[in-house]
């Protein structure tokens, strides 16, 4: 493994006393006990993938943020969570200028945010882009510098067709006291992510603090070719994988001070058996789609399609096969799980939750069989 995220995957370790010490605190908040936000910004967390002159850990692997984020969320999802979301605006890093580039990303590391639902508009005055909008779910915000989102450009007060069903979309970096942060995240599953909405006003952005998903790479490096979307996707993933290493340790450790029945334990049951061997099976299986990223974009050859649709595909069946998992393992552990001490309580309604994201969804299972069939993906995210 890198040697610098071997030290990140450390740090992460380190931190996990911390997390669960706060953990009321941020449940309480609705957002990550500022202790907590403190230690993952004094040790570049939020920057994994982002080169060291921007306070990142020197462009990390997707396979070894994959170790980050699992590790982080077998301590609590929902700051794993927040780690991961902070890869995307890192992974945007690449399509600006390097004076904008050392604008958002310069100087100590801090958290951002950020939402690429294009419910915003933009208007063009100037060298600027005016940018009216609202935008939910945006996880991390209360703490962020920086929240890019998403906008649909406006023209003649009509959304700009670059071609046939092709709005004109940019994503606009805009510092986070931009932003009226509203607040309306009261939920069950990773609650403490802060993921309220956020909206901008008549506010001006440079037009060189944007960009469009469609815009080269600016990084002549690895972290500036690999594919973002299979990135995100993968990193999603492997917080399942956490949480459900989490619950069948819950698990384990419940079999060991409590007989339930008259069976075997835990350990000798074949159904816990089998689940071991798949959840496993499935964690080497995107840990080795991810290599072969990884390996494209150190070769500087063109991006694969086969090679994305094998992590998207593999990245959805282990998120699916982890949620099935901690069901499960939810059930077996009977009336116990209900209690809000409980880790299998806490795994069970963050990883529904995880689940839900835009990322995870089944329509990119048909992307990649596209692929596989010799298609074209259609999803202009797809090959990003």
């Amino acid at each position: 493994m890198h040697s610098q995220t071997s030290a990140a995957v450390k740090e992460v370790d380190g931190l996990r006393d911390l997390i669960l010490e706060n953990r009321d605190a941020t449940e309480k908040n609705r957002k990550i006990a500022e202790p907590v936000v403190e230690a993952l910004n004094e040790r570049r967390l939020g920057r994994l993938v982002l080169p060291a002159e921007y306070s990142g850990w020197g462009g990390a692997s997707p396979r070894e943020a994959l170790e980050v984020y699992e590790t982080l969320a077998r301590a609590e999802a929902l700051v794993a969570w927040i780690v991961w979301v902070n890869s995307l605006p890192c992974w945007f890093a690449r399509f600006l200028s390097a004076d904008a580039r050392q604008e958002v990303f310069g100087g100590p590391a801090a958290l951002l945010a950020s939402s690429t639902r294009p419910t915003g508009r933009a208007r063009v005055e100037g060298d600027s882009y005016v940018v009216n909008g609202r935008w939910s779910l945006v996880s991390g915000c209360m703490h962020a510098s920086w929240i890019p989102v998403m906008c649909l450009v406006e023209k003649d007060r009509e959304v700009e067709m670059l071609a046939p069903d092709a709005p004109h979309m940019r994503m606009l970096f805009v510092p986070k006291e931009k932003h009226e942060i509203v607040d309306t995240w009261h939920v069950g599953g990773l609650r403490g992510t802060g993921s309220h909405d956020c909206v901008l006003t008549d506010i001006s952005v440079p037009v060189g603090l944007s960009f469009a998903m469609g815009d080269p790479s600016l990084l002549d490096s690895p972290t500036g070719r690999v594919p973002i979307f299979a990135a995100i996707v993968s990193g999603c993933a492997s917080i399942c994988l956490g949480i459900t290493a989490t619950s069948l340790q819950a698990v384990l450790d419940l079999a060991d001070k409590i007989v339930v029945d008259g069976g075997p334990g835990l350990r000798d049951r074949a159904p816990i058996q089998l689940l071991i061997a798949k959840i496993r099976s499935f964690r080497d299986r995107l840990h080795s789609t991810c290599d072969r990223l990884w390996e494209t974009a150190e070769s500087g050859k063109e991006r694969d399609p086969a090679e994305i649709g094998a992590v998207l595909a593999t990245g959805i069946t282990t998120a699916q096969e982890c949620r099935a998992a901690v069901s499960e393992l939810y059930a077996a552990a009977g009336t116990s799980a209900l209690y809000t001490d409980s880790p299998l309580e806490r795994a069970h309604r963050d990883i529904h939750a995880v689940t839900q994201h835009i990322a995870l969804q089944p329509f990119w299972m048909e992307q990649a069989g596209r692929v596989q069939l010799g298609m074209k993906p259609t999803h202009p995210l797809f090959m990003i």
